[in-house]
């Protein structure tokens, strides 16, 4: 009998540890801050660690302000089926990302687990006014079966980002630097057309006659932004000295008045005869 209680006491101690060991994980999981702090608490311990020369070398790398922060280590690439706790490090498309709690299977790019630590040192990026993705290094830059690329210049947001002059000069010193491509292969677009309104510019100077002599204008009860025959003028300039040539979106946006036209502006900029597409 007495081997009997031993037994159903030994089990019973089993089941109960396997259960306040169970809830202690689901209550630590639930309490993200709590791993963080341990998390901290660990790289803490692990600095206090470090030997004298090693505290030196970094307070050396941060320009002699002190021991901390530490140079962060080298970012893995992220994992699905991996587990992070808070302050791991991992890198997700050419970008370093730090985890502030526990997770898995959360991709960095689309959780609010995941602090974005900026660009990977050395990854090219994209002009500011476009969406800031590192350049993937492995697609071939230029081949023999490459006639030209159009550069779509524009739509580098709403208001007055949409396709100032500097955006269409830095798209194309980006492709022509960062990407390696031969500048006669680089054709600039410019819009014939509106932000945030998306209407059309020769439908703007139905309205308001002047606007050629302008980027933006109030229309409809908003400020719209475009370009008027200056900026293509020098859009155009800038493409026919740097770049291989220039495009546009779309000819049916533009003004009919060929005083006005912004197509009639890049010929007479590019030297070309007068334009009659029509």
């Amino acid at each position: 009998m007495r081997r009997i209680q031993k037994m159903a006491y030994a089990l019973g101690g089993f089941v109960l540890g396997v259960l306040f060991t169970s809830a202690v994980w689901l209550w630590a999981e639930s309490r993200p801050d709590y791993i963080s702090a341990a998390s901290a608490e660990k790289s803490e311990r692990e600095i206090n660690a470090m030997t004298s020369e090693e505290k030196t070398t970094a307070s050396e790398d941060n320009g002699g302000q002190g021991e901390d922060p530490v140079p962060l280590p080298a970012a893995d690439s992220w994992a699905a089926a991996a587990v992070y706790i808070g302050g791991d490090t991992v890198s997700f498309q050419g970008r370093r990302y730090r985890a502030k709690w526990w997770t898995q299977g959360e991709q960095p790019d689309s959780s609010d687990v995941w602090e974005d630590l900026g660009i990977l040192e050395g990854e090219p990026t994209q002009p500011e006014g476009v969406d800031n993705r590192p350049v993937d290094a492995s697609v071939p830059q230029d081949t023999e079966l490459t006639d030209f690329i159009n550069i779509m210049a524009y739509d580098g947001g709403d208001g007055e980002r949409h396709s100032q002059y500097q955006f269409a000069v830095n798209c194309g010193t980006y492709w022509k630097e960062t990407r390696g491509l031969p500048a006669h292969k680089i054709v600039l677009g410019v819009p014939f057309y509106a932000r945030p309104s998306w209407e059309g510019y020769g439908t703007i100077l139905e309205s308001i006659p002047d606007a050629c002599d302008k980027d933006h204008v109030a229309y409809n009860g908003m400020e719209v932004y475009y370009n008027g025959v200056s900026t293509i003028t020098e859009k155009t300039l800038y493409a026919k000295e740097n770049l291989g040539g220039i495009m546009i979106w779309e000819l049916t946006q533009d003004s009919m008045d060929n005083d006005k036209s912004l197509l009639q502006a890049i010929g007479k900029a590019a030297d070309l005869s007068e334009i009659n597409p029509r």
